[in-house]
Protein backbone atom coordinates (compact mmCIF):
# COMPACT_ATOMS: atom_id res chain seq x y z
CA UNK A 1 0.00 0.00 0.00
CA UNK A 2 1.53 3.30 -1.09
CA UNK A 3 0.11 6.41 0.86
CA UNK A 4 1.85 10.31 1.87
CA UNK A 5 2.39 11.75 5.24
CA UNK A 6 0.90 9.05 7.59
CA UNK A 7 0.67 5.87 9.15
CA UNK A 8 -2.79 3.70 8.49
CA UNK A 9 -2.67 0.82 10.53
CA UNK A 10 0.48 -1.15 10.80
CA UNK A 11 1.22 -0.11 7.27
CA UNK A 12 4.19 2.07 7.00
CA UNK A 13 3.81 5.14 4.54
CA UNK A 14 6.45 7.48 3.26
CA UNK A 15 6.38 10.91 4.26
CA UNK A 16 6.52 13.78 1.27
CA UNK A 17 5.96 17.33 1.70
CA UNK A 18 2.36 18.61 1.92
CA UNK A 19 1.08 20.26 -1.31
CA UNK A 20 2.04 24.23 -1.02
CA UNK A 21 -1.63 25.96 -1.03
CA UNK A 22 -2.96 26.16 2.26
CA UNK A 23 -6.60 24.72 1.81
CA UNK A 24 -5.28 21.82 -0.62
CA UNK A 25 -2.61 21.22 2.56
CA UNK A 26 -6.13 21.31 5.07
CA UNK A 27 -7.75 18.61 2.98
CA UNK A 28 -5.25 16.15 2.73
CA UNK A 29 -4.66 16.27 6.71
CA UNK A 30 -8.49 15.70 6.44
CA UNK A 31 -8.28 13.01 4.21
CA UNK A 32 -5.43 11.08 6.02
CA UNK A 33 -7.88 11.61 9.00
CA UNK A 34 -10.93 9.88 7.32
CA UNK A 35 -8.41 6.79 6.15
CA UNK A 36 -7.79 6.97 9.98
CA UNK A 37 -10.97 6.02 10.77
CA UNK A 38 -11.71 3.74 7.89
CA UNK A 39 -13.84 6.33 6.22
CA UNK A 40 -12.85 5.74 2.64
CA UNK A 41 -15.11 6.91 0.19
CA UNK A 42 -15.39 9.88 2.55
CA UNK A 43 -11.51 10.00 1.83
CA UNK A 44 -11.56 9.59 -1.88
CA UNK A 45 -13.66 12.35 -2.54
CA UNK A 46 -11.82 14.26 0.13
CA UNK A 47 -8.47 13.28 -2.05
CA UNK A 48 -10.00 13.97 -5.50
CA UNK A 49 -11.07 17.53 -4.32
CA UNK A 50 -7.93 18.25 -3.46
CA UNK A 51 -6.35 17.33 -6.49
CA UNK A 52 -8.64 19.25 -8.07
CA UNK A 53 -7.25 22.35 -6.17
CA UNK A 54 -3.99 21.28 -6.86
CA UNK A 55 -2.63 18.77 -9.14
CA UNK A 56 -0.02 17.21 -7.86
CA UNK A 57 1.32 13.70 -8.93
CA UNK A 58 1.46 13.13 -4.72
CA UNK A 59 -2.19 13.14 -3.84
CA UNK A 60 -2.89 10.73 -7.42
CA UNK A 61 -1.03 8.40 -4.70
CA UNK A 62 -3.28 8.97 -1.72
CA UNK A 63 -6.20 8.82 -4.13
CA UNK A 64 -5.00 5.03 -5.77
CA UNK A 65 -4.23 3.55 -2.33
CA UNK A 66 -7.79 4.56 -1.19
CA UNK A 67 -9.25 2.95 -4.46
CA UNK A 68 -7.43 0.09 -3.44
CA UNK A 69 -8.59 0.42 -0.35
CA UNK A 70 -12.37 -0.03 -1.08
CA UNK A 71 -10.98 -3.03 -3.42
CA UNK A 72 -11.30 -0.70 -6.72
CA UNK A 73 -8.30 -2.24 -8.00
CA UNK A 74 -8.80 -1.42 -11.75
CA UNK A 75 -8.94 2.42 -10.87
CA UNK A 76 -6.58 2.19 -8.24
CA UNK A 77 -3.91 1.16 -11.29
CA UNK A 78 -5.32 3.45 -13.44
CA UNK A 79 -4.31 6.19 -10.96
CA UNK A 80 -1.24 4.45 -9.95
CA UNK A 81 -0.46 4.84 -13.76
CA UNK A 82 -1.38 8.39 -14.00
CA UNK A 83 1.18 9.22 -11.06
CA UNK A 84 3.61 7.46 -13.30
CA UNK A 85 2.93 9.19 -16.33
CA UNK A 86 3.08 12.55 -14.36
CA UNK A 87 6.19 15.52 -14.99
CA UNK A 88 6.46 15.56 -11.20
CA UNK A 89 6.17 12.15 -10.51
CA UNK A 90 9.00 11.27 -7.51
CA UNK A 91 11.69 8.72 -9.85
CA UNK A 92 13.14 7.34 -6.61
CA UNK A 93 9.16 6.15 -6.06
CA UNK A 94 8.92 4.51 -9.49
CA UNK A 95 9.71 1.13 -8.61
CA UNK A 96 7.49 1.04 -6.00
CA UNK A 97 4.74 1.93 -7.49
CA UNK A 98 5.21 -0.22 -10.57
CA UNK A 99 5.82 -3.19 -8.12
CA UNK A 100 2.30 -2.45 -7.07
CA UNK A 101 0.89 -2.11 -10.51
CA UNK A 102 2.40 -5.33 -11.23
CA UNK A 103 0.58 -7.10 -7.70
CA UNK A 104 -2.72 -5.52 -8.92
CA UNK A 105 -3.31 -5.58 -12.23
CA UNK A 106 -2.80 -9.64 -12.59
CA UNK A 107 -6.55 -10.16 -12.29
CA UNK A 108 -7.25 -7.29 -14.72
CA UNK A 109 -7.38 -6.71 -18.39
CA UNK A 110 -5.70 -4.23 -20.55
CA UNK A 111 -7.12 -1.59 -22.90
CA UNK A 112 -4.10 0.14 -25.12
CA UNK A 113 -6.68 3.02 -26.52
CA UNK A 114 -4.99 5.10 -29.65
CA UNK A 115 -7.15 8.29 -30.14
CA UNK A 116 -6.78 12.11 -31.19
CA UNK A 117 -4.57 13.94 -28.47
CA UNK A 118 -7.80 16.49 -28.45
CA UNK A 119 -10.41 13.60 -27.26
CA UNK A 120 -11.68 12.82 -23.91
CA UNK A 121 -12.26 9.32 -22.95
CA UNK A 122 -14.61 7.35 -20.44
CA UNK A 123 -14.09 4.14 -19.78
CA UNK A 124 -17.43 2.35 -18.12
CA UNK A 125 -18.81 4.64 -16.25
CA UNK A 126 -15.28 6.02 -14.78
CA UNK A 127 -14.64 9.77 -14.81
CA UNK A 128 -13.97 11.45 -18.18
CA UNK A 129 -10.25 11.86 -18.72
CA UNK A 130 -7.68 13.52 -21.53
CA UNK A 131 -6.71 11.01 -23.98
CA UNK A 132 -3.05 11.42 -23.20
CA UNK A 133 -3.70 10.05 -20.05
CA UNK A 134 -5.79 6.70 -20.83
CA UNK A 135 -3.51 5.64 -23.02
CA UNK A 136 -2.57 2.14 -20.93
CA UNK A 137 -6.28 1.70 -19.08
CA UNK A 138 -6.88 -1.46 -16.87
CA UNK A 139 -10.37 -2.73 -16.61
CA UNK A 140 -12.11 -5.83 -14.91
CA UNK A 141 -11.86 -8.76 -17.08
CA UNK A 142 -15.03 -9.61 -19.28
CA UNK A 143 -16.78 -6.42 -21.70
CA UNK A 144 -16.06 -2.98 -21.49
CA UNK A 145 -16.74 -0.24 -22.98
CA UNK A 146 -15.08 3.13 -24.27
CA UNK A 147 -16.52 6.61 -25.15
CA UNK A 148 -15.09 9.23 -26.66
CA UNK A 149 -15.68 12.78 -27.10
CA UNK A 150 -14.49 16.09 -28.71
CA UNK A 151 -16.27 19.64 -29.56
CA UNK A 152 -17.77 19.32 -33.17
CA UNK A 153 -17.11 15.85 -33.93
CA UNK A 154 -20.18 12.85 -33.37
CA UNK A 155 -19.86 11.21 -29.92
CA UNK A 156 -17.86 7.63 -29.84
CA UNK A 157 -18.56 4.55 -28.60
CA UNK A 158 -17.24 0.93 -28.60
CA UNK A 159 -17.47 -2.10 -26.50
CA UNK A 160 -15.80 -5.36 -26.52
CA UNK A 161 -14.37 -8.30 -24.42
CA UNK A 162 -10.95 -8.92 -22.35
CA UNK A 163 -10.05 -11.28 -20.30
CA UNK A 164 -7.71 -11.01 -17.15
CA UNK A 165 -3.75 -10.58 -18.14
CA UNK A 166 -4.69 -9.58 -21.40
CA UNK A 167 -4.37 -7.21 -23.63
CA UNK A 168 -6.99 -5.47 -26.53
CA UNK A 169 -6.23 -2.38 -28.61
CA UNK A 170 -8.51 -0.06 -28.66
CA UNK A 171 -8.39 2.53 -31.61
CA UNK A 172 -10.76 5.58 -30.72
CA UNK A 173 -11.92 7.30 -35.02
CA UNK A 174 -14.14 10.67 -33.97
CA UNK A 175 -16.02 11.33 -36.85
CA UNK A 176 -16.88 15.80 -38.32
CA UNK A 177 -20.31 16.64 -37.54
CA UNK A 178 -21.30 18.00 -40.57
CA UNK A 179 -21.51 22.07 -41.12
CA UNK A 180 -24.34 23.50 -41.17
CA UNK A 181 -25.70 25.29 -44.32
CA UNK A 182 -27.57 28.17 -44.44
CA UNK A 183 -30.50 28.33 -46.91
CA UNK A 184 -30.81 31.90 -47.98
CA UNK A 185 -32.24 34.51 -46.44
CA UNK A 186 -34.40 37.73 -47.28
CA UNK A 187 -33.32 40.83 -44.90
CA UNK A 188 -35.40 43.55 -44.33
CA UNK A 189 -34.55 47.17 -44.51
CA UNK A 190 -37.04 50.26 -45.04
CA UNK A 191 -38.04 50.20 -49.06
CA UNK A 192 -35.44 47.34 -49.94
CA UNK A 193 -35.13 43.36 -49.78
CA UNK A 194 -31.38 41.96 -50.23
CA UNK A 195 -31.06 38.15 -50.95
CA UNK A 196 -27.99 36.44 -50.05
CA UNK A 197 -28.16 34.62 -53.65
CA UNK A 198 -28.62 37.69 -56.22
CA UNK A 199 -30.43 37.35 -59.47
CA UNK A 200 -28.08 36.56 -62.56
CA UNK A 201 -27.42 39.61 -64.48
CA UNK A 202 -28.37 38.40 -67.68
CA UNK A 203 -31.68 38.55 -68.67
CA UNK A 204 -34.88 38.11 -71.34
CA UNK A 205 -36.93 40.73 -71.76
CA UNK A 206 -40.60 41.53 -73.36
CA UNK A 207 -42.43 44.39 -73.28
CA UNK A 208 -45.19 46.28 -74.71
CA UNK A 209 -45.78 49.80 -75.94
CA UNK A 210 -48.84 51.44 -76.19
CA UNK A 211 -49.21 54.86 -78.26
CA UNK A 212 -52.35 56.53 -76.58
CA UNK A 213 -53.49 57.60 -79.94
CA UNK A 214 -53.35 54.57 -81.59
CA UNK A 215 -51.22 51.80 -82.30
CA UNK A 216 -48.74 49.50 -80.39
CA UNK A 217 -45.54 47.21 -80.48
CA UNK A 218 -43.64 44.87 -79.08
CA UNK A 219 -40.17 44.73 -77.61
CA UNK A 220 -38.24 41.28 -77.60
CA UNK A 221 -34.75 40.83 -76.68
CA UNK A 222 -32.55 40.91 -73.74
CA UNK A 223 -31.30 43.25 -70.19
CA UNK A 224 -28.07 42.94 -68.85
CA UNK A 225 -27.09 44.22 -65.32
CA UNK A 226 -24.12 46.72 -65.68
CA UNK A 227 -24.28 46.80 -62.17
CA UNK A 228 -26.59 46.29 -59.28
CA UNK A 229 -28.56 49.78 -60.05
CA UNK A 230 -27.98 50.18 -63.96
CA UNK A 231 -29.45 47.68 -66.77
CA UNK A 232 -28.67 47.66 -70.28
CA UNK A 233 -30.88 46.80 -72.71
CA UNK A 234 -31.71 45.30 -76.49
CA UNK A 235 -34.55 44.54 -78.31
CA UNK A 236 -36.22 44.16 -81.50
CA UNK A 237 -39.65 45.71 -82.08
CA UNK A 238 -42.11 43.94 -84.22
CA UNK A 239 -45.63 45.45 -85.01
CA UNK A 240 -47.16 47.19 -87.74
CA UNK A 241 -43.34 48.76 -87.68
CA UNK A 242 -40.80 46.84 -87.28
CA UNK A 243 -37.08 48.23 -86.08
CA UNK A 244 -34.89 47.78 -83.02
CA UNK A 245 -34.16 49.15 -79.30
CA UNK A 246 -30.92 50.26 -77.36
CA UNK A 247 -31.57 51.94 -74.14
CA UNK A 248 -31.14 51.29 -70.26
CA UNK A 249 -32.36 52.34 -67.24
CA UNK A 250 -31.53 53.61 -63.54
CA UNK A 251 -32.69 51.68 -60.65
CA UNK A 252 -33.19 54.28 -57.35
CA UNK A 253 -33.57 51.53 -55.39
CA UNK A 254 -32.39 48.03 -55.15
CA UNK A 255 -35.00 45.69 -53.36
CA UNK A 256 -38.24 44.15 -54.42
CA UNK A 257 -39.68 47.58 -55.58
CA UNK A 258 -37.24 49.54 -57.86
CA UNK A 259 -38.30 52.72 -58.87
CA UNK A 260 -36.11 53.01 -62.40
CA UNK A 261 -35.59 55.70 -64.37
CA UNK A 262 -34.86 55.13 -68.19
CA UNK A 263 -33.76 56.07 -71.70
CA UNK A 264 -33.47 54.33 -75.10
CA UNK A 265 -33.46 55.09 -78.61
CA UNK A 266 -35.99 52.96 -80.76
CA UNK A 267 -35.42 52.74 -84.21
CA UNK A 268 -38.61 52.12 -86.59
CA UNK A 269 -38.30 50.92 -90.33
CA UNK A 270 -41.31 52.58 -92.36
CA UNK A 271 -40.27 53.96 -95.75
CA UNK A 272 -36.81 54.30 -94.45
CA UNK A 273 -35.10 54.61 -90.17
CA UNK A 274 -36.80 56.49 -88.10
CA UNK A 275 -35.11 57.69 -85.35
CA UNK A 276 -36.21 58.47 -81.93
CA UNK A 277 -35.71 58.73 -78.28
CA UNK A 278 -37.68 57.55 -75.30
CA UNK A 279 -37.28 59.25 -71.67
CA UNK A 280 -39.38 57.34 -69.00
CA UNK A 281 -39.91 56.87 -65.51
CA UNK A 282 -41.44 53.94 -63.74
CA UNK A 283 -41.30 50.40 -61.33
CA UNK A 284 -39.66 47.56 -61.46
CA UNK A 285 -41.27 44.76 -59.13
CA UNK A 286 -38.91 42.06 -58.07
CA UNK A 287 -40.93 39.00 -57.75
CA UNK A 288 -38.10 36.64 -57.36
CA UNK A 289 -34.66 36.18 -58.42
CA UNK A 290 -35.96 34.70 -61.72
CA UNK A 291 -38.59 36.91 -62.85
CA UNK A 292 -39.76 41.05 -62.93
CA UNK A 293 -42.48 43.13 -63.92
CA UNK A 294 -41.88 46.58 -65.44
CA UNK A 295 -44.21 49.29 -65.81
CA UNK A 296 -43.05 52.48 -67.36
CA UNK A 297 -44.63 55.83 -68.43
CA UNK A 298 -42.86 57.38 -71.27
CA UNK A 299 -42.48 60.25 -73.54
CA UNK A 300 -41.13 59.20 -77.50
CA UNK A 301 -39.72 62.15 -80.01
CA UNK A 302 -39.23 60.99 -83.38
CA UNK A 303 -36.55 63.10 -84.93
CA UNK A 304 -38.15 62.42 -88.67
CA UNK A 305 -41.40 61.08 -88.33
CA UNK A 306 -43.48 60.13 -91.21
CA UNK A 307 -46.16 63.27 -92.24
CA UNK A 308 -48.94 60.39 -91.99
CA UNK A 309 -49.60 56.67 -92.16
CA UNK A 310 -52.09 54.25 -93.11
CA UNK A 311 -54.05 53.02 -89.81
CA UNK A 312 -56.97 50.84 -89.80
CA UNK A 313 -57.68 51.87 -93.40
CA UNK A 314 -57.60 55.18 -92.95
CA UNK A 315 -54.22 58.11 -93.08
CA UNK A 316 -53.33 59.33 -89.91
CA UNK A 317 -51.08 62.43 -89.28
CA UNK A 318 -48.32 61.62 -86.79
CA UNK A 319 -47.05 63.85 -84.17
CA UNK A 320 -43.19 63.92 -83.38
CA UNK A 321 -43.59 63.45 -79.90
CA UNK A 322 -46.08 60.99 -78.15
CA UNK A 323 -46.93 59.45 -74.75
CA UNK A 324 -46.23 55.95 -74.88
CA UNK A 325 -46.41 53.63 -71.54
CA UNK A 326 -44.98 50.19 -71.61
CA UNK A 327 -45.51 47.21 -69.63
CA UNK A 328 -43.07 44.19 -69.32
CA UNK A 329 -41.55 41.31 -67.72
CA UNK A 330 -37.76 39.70 -67.37
CA UNK A 331 -37.02 36.35 -66.62
CA UNK A 332 -33.93 35.20 -65.62
CA UNK A 333 -32.05 31.78 -64.79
Amino acid sequence: MILTGSVVGTTTVYAQPAPPPSDARELMQLGVKLLKSQDYLGALAIFKDAYNKFASAKILLNIGTTLHLLNRNAEAVNIYQRYLDSADADPARRAEVEAEIAKLEVDLGRLEITAPPEAELQVGSDDWVPASAAKLYRVVPHSYTVHARRKGFKPFETTGQVEAGKTVAVVVVLVEEPKLVASPVYITVPGERVAEEPRTRLGALVRGHFDVSGGAAAFVGGTFDVTNRIQAQVAGILGSNFGGFVGGNFAIFTGTLRPIVSVGFPIFYNDGARIAVRGAAGLEIVANRHFGLIVELGVEHNFNPQDSVQFGGMLRSVSSTSFIPALGVTARL
